[in-house]
This record gives C-alpha cells, structure tokens and sequence, in this order.
C-alpha cells in the first residue's frame, strides 16, 4: 500500500511518504550518507517513523522535534545544508 503523500500534523514528524525533494526543486541526500553534507542525524534514527532505514533512503522526514515540518539534507550541494519539503497538510 503506498503511503498518503500529506502529514497529519503540522510537525510532520508521522509522515512516510515518497517525497524526496525539496521545497526548492533539490534532490535530498540519503539520510545515512555524510556527503555533500556531514551531520548528527544518525543519533536520530528512533525518531524515524519509517520501520527501517537503509542507505537509499533520502525521502524526507522530520526526525527533530526542533524542526517545524519534513525536511531533508541537500543532496546536490552544501548551500543550503537542509531544506523544507513542501508536504501538504491531510
């Protein structure tokens, strides 16, 4: 069955759709790679509502409660680091 393509709350933090883009157009970085982007988010992954990570998962999602929706890692370059997805609300 595929995911609903919308969160259910403003945080997203439930989300698990396909979305793996960003609010710009950019491709999201696998969220287990440190390239282009190095970062801490691998100390996030219970946070993760999907069941399992692998290493081609780039879509976005909202592992941290101090972000306001999905958002990923740029996966085209390192300006800017992270970006928004532009996931609509259910």
């Amino acid at each position: 069955m595929k995911p609903a393509e919308c969160k259910h709350t403003d945080s997203g933090r439930e989300y698990l759709g396909l979305k793996n883009v960003t609010q710009s157009g950019k491709k999201c970085q696998p969220w287990l790679s440190q390239t282009p982007n190095e970062h801490w988010t691998i100390l996030y992954l219970p946070a993760f509502p999907d069941p399992g990570m692998d290493s081609h998962n780039n879509y976005c999602r909202n592992p941290d409660p101090e972000k306001s929706g999905p958002w990923c890692y740029n996966g085209e370059g390192t300006d800017p680091e992270w970006e928004y997805c532009d996931i609509k609300n259910c």
